[in-house]
C-alpha cells in the first residue's frame, strides 16, 4: 500500500471535509476504536475512471469503449484469521466516470466486540467480460434480495436460488490480473498515535490509484470535489456500531470458518480449532437468543395471572390460564438458562 493513496477524513462532515493523506492520529477522542469495540466497515462508493477495453479498441482502430463489465469485491481479515471475500457490484456495460453508490450491499464486516490488534481491507475492481460463467453467476446473485449471506461468495454455493455458485469460489481464484482495474489494501491498527500505523477510527477513507497533487474534499453526500481527472477510487466507511442487519455477524462468523476450511487460513489453527471455536460461540448465540424467546413467554404469563386476577379469577384458575403461554417444562428451561455459566454476561436475569 502507498500510504499517498489512501486519504482520510472524520466521519461527521457538515459540507465538505479536507482528505488528510493517513491517519497516524486520532481526529477527535470519539473516534477512537479500542478492542471490545463494536465497530462496521462499509463501501460507500467507487468510481472507475476509464475502460479496461480501450487497449483492444486502439488496436483494432475503432472508437473507444466507455462501459467496463464491472465486478467489484472486497476482501477483510481480522488479525490472522482468514481473510474473508464480499461481493458489492456487478453489472454489465457500466459507464465509466460515473460515481456508484448503489451497491448490492455496502456492508463488508462488522464486529460486536473485536479482539484483534489490526483488521486489513482490500478492494478489488475487474473488467470481467471475457468470464461468461462469473458473469451469469453474478446477476443471478443480484435477483437475490433479503440474505446478506448470499454477497459472501464462499457461502453461496450453500444456498438455494444460486446456479452454479458451487464452482464461484475456484472461479474468482483465476480471475487474470490483467482483468484487475483497480486494487489495494488498507491495515488499520490499534495502537499509539505517532507511531507511523494508520490508526483503527470511525471516519472514511478513499482510495485513488492515482495520486493527486491537488487538494481534495469529500462533501456529505459522500461524493469527491476537486480534480481527480481520471482515477479510480473507493470510498470506505467506518463507524462504531455493530451491523443492523439480522444474523450478519453469525454470516460473517460462518463465512470465516468456510474461508478457514477452504485453505485461505493464515492464523496457523488447526481447522477443526476454528471449527470448535466458532461452534462453542454458534451455541452460545442459539442459548441467548433462546434465553429471549422465553423471557418474553415469561413476562406475558405474568402479566396474564395477574389481569386474570384483577378480573375476578381465582389464583389457581388464574395460573392454569396463563400456563397455556408459559408451559411448567419452559419454566425448568429458562431456569436452567439462567445458571448456565456460558452466557451469564450475556443475559438480565428475570426469574431466578
Amino acid at each position: 500500500m502507498k500510504s499517498s493513496n489512501w486519504l482520510f477524513c472524520p466521519l461527521k462532515i457538515e459540507n465538505s471535509s479536507k482528505l488528510q493523506r493517513g491517519a497516524t492520529r486520532y481526529s477527535s477522542e470519539e473516534s477512537k476504536i479500542s478492542k471490545s469495540s463494536p465497530f462496521s466497515v462499509y463501501l460507500r462508493g467507487i468510481h472507475i475512471g476509464k475502460s479496461e477495453d480501450n487497449e483492444s479498441w486502439k488496436f483494432y482502430q475503432r472508437k473507444p469503449s466507455k462501459t467496463n463489465d464491472l465486478l467489484v469485491l472486497c476482501n477483510f481479515q481480522a488479525g490472522t484469521s482468514p481473510t474473508v471475500q464480499r461481493f458489492h457490484y456487478f453489472k454489465e456495460k457500466q459507464k465509466i466516470k460515473e460515481h456508484i453508490e448503489n451497491l448490492f450491499n455496502t456492508l463488508v464486516c462488522s464486529y460486536s466486540d473485536f479482539k484483534d490488534s489490526h483488521i486489513t481491507l482490500q478492494i478489488q475492481a475487474f473488467d470481467v467480460d471475457s468470464y461468461e460463467p462469473i458473469k451469469q453467476i453474478f446477476s443471478g446473485i443480484t435477483q437475490i434480495a433479503g440474505n446478506t449471506a448470499v454477497t459472501f461468495p464462499i457461502i453461496a454455493p450453500y444456498l438455494p436460488g444460486v446456479s452454479a455458485a458451487s464452482s464461484l469460489v475456484e472461479l474468482l481464484d483465476r480471475l487474470d490480473k490483467h482483468d484487475l482495474i483497480m486494487e489495494s489494501n488498507l491495515r488499520l491498527e490499534i495502537t499509539e498515535q505517532d507511531t507511523g500505523s494508520q490508526l483503527l477510527q470511525a471516519g472514511h477513507w478513499v482510495y485513488f490509484d492515482k495520486p493527486s497533487e491537488e487538494a481534495l474534499e469529500l462533501d456529505s453526500n459522500l461524493h469527491i470535489k476537486g480534480d481527480f481527472a481520471d482515477s479510480n477510487y473507493a470510498i470506505f466507511s467506518i463507524k462504531k456500531e455493530e451491523a443492523q442487519e439480522p444474523q450478519w455477524e453469525l454470516s460473517q462468523k460462518i463465512a470465516t470458518l468456510l474461508s478457514e476450511l477452504n485453505g485461505k487460513g493464515s492464523s496457523g489453527k488447526a481447522a477443526i480449532e476454528f471449527l470448535r471455536e466458532t461452534m462453542d460461540g454458534y451455541a452460545k448465540y442459539k442459548k441467548i437468543t433462546r434465553y429471549q424467546e422465553l423471557s418474553n413467554k415469561y413476562e406475558l404469563f405474568k402479566a396474564t395471572t395477574t389481569n386474570s386476577e384483577k378480573l375476578g379469577m381465582e389464583k389457581t384458575q388464574a395460573e392454569k390460564e396463563a400456563r397455556k403461554i408459559f408451559s411448567v417444562e419452559e419454566e425448568n428451561q429458562i431456569k436452567k438458562l439462567e445458571e448456565d455459566e456460558s452466557i451469564k454476561n450475556f443475559i438480565t436475569k428475570k426469574y431466578l
